[in-house]
């Protein structure tokens, strides 16, 4: 597993958002850059099968709804496609793992999307705040939307204007982890800001979308209102911890700029892969350091040798997990 952070005091060259990428869910530098226009095809069920298994498709959707609060907890979804259509000024929490969600044609609403195997589709919504965890993010005709993400592949973007994008913050409640086991999701793979922009502006426009810290003010504040909304609803009442926020997906800065900046590669062999997690607080704590992005990476022979022997510039410090 590789991460990059970056550390205070000396200069750092400005990131390329280049198209990068494989075509599984583990990155292989030697493999070829995934389509971005192949739309990724989740396991959708069809209404006979619904019906087969017993279910009812109402369960599986929230359709014209005004000034409610929706919540679907972990065991009611199952792994099933779920649609949210027409809905207006309403909370929607999914917190359980789908197969893939249909947001369309939604106003003013705030929503929380579970680990979700396959793609979120978001078209004709207008002025919502979304928080997700999916394979990828898909939106058309979308305008002024908040996107708190992990997306383990390139988030696609088309016809859409003024969104804002920030690595995942949601709530912490029990079974994430292994909904994110179901839909096989890395937690180390979030690419929520390799942003692909089908319809890229003219020359000298500003870009459709906008790449935020976690602590920017537009961001603490939907959180903030996010959770305090969480805690005086139903949510809490079925046993779901929603007073910490989740720290399974870890807080990057992904390409967002940072002046005064370096970087730093730090690598983490498959046997030390459990310290990882205690090894991001220790660099928060260092002040100054922020954790950029995070791969797991499967590297050949030769792209070891280039990258750590043979390579001038890079400084090998070791530092086993055994001895801390």
């Amino acid at each position: 597993m590789g991460g990059n952070c970056l550390k205070s005091r000396g200069k750092k060259k400005d990131d390329e958002n280049l198209y990068e990428g494989s075509k599984d869910q583990s990155l292989n530098l030697s493999s070829k850059p995934e389509n971005p226009k192949a739309a990724v095809k989740g396991n959708q069920p069809k209404s006979w099968e619904i019906r087969k298994a017993g279910l009812k498709r109402e369960d599986f959707e929230f359709v014209l709804r005004e000034n409610e609060t929706l919540i679907k907890p972990p065991g009611s979804i199952n792994g099933q496609r779920f649609v949210i259509d027409s809905c207006k000024n309403c909370n929607i929490f999914l917190a359980d793992f789908c197969d893939s969600v249909e947001v369309d044609d939604c106003v003013g609403c705030s929503i929380f999307v579970g680990p979700c195997s396959s793609s979120v589709f978001v078209r004709n919504v207008k002025e919502c705040n979304i928080v997700m965890i999916a394979q990828q993010l898909r939106t058309r005709d979308c305008k002024n939307l908040l996107v708190l993400l992990y997306s383990q592949t390139f988030p696609v973007i088309e016809l859409t204007d003024e969104i804002k994008f920030a690595c995942y913050q949601g709530p912490n409640y029990e079974g994430l982890e292994e909904q994110m086991a179901r839909a096989k999701l890395n937690i180390w793979n979030n690419k929520w800001s390799e942003i692909y922009d089908f319809n890229p502006p003219a020359p000298n426009a500003p870009r459709h979308y906008s790449l935020h810290p976690s602590d920017a003010p537009e961001v603490y504040v939907f959180v903030r209102d996010f959770f305090h909304r969480l805690e005086h609803s139903d949510f809490a009442n079925r046993g779901l911890d929603v007073a910490t926020f989740c720290d399974t997906i870890p807080l990057t800065t992904g390409l967002t700029p940072v002046p005064g900046t370096e970087n730093i590669l730090v690598v983490i062999l498959p046997s030390s892969v459990m310290y990882a997690k205690d090894l991001i607080p220790s660099f928060a704590r260092q002040g100054g350091v922020y954790l950029k992005r995070t791969r797991v990476m499967k590297l050949s022979n030769d792209q070891i040798s280039n990258l750590f022997l043979n390579n001038p510039r890079m400084k090998l410090l070791s530092a086993p997990f055994a001895d801390r």
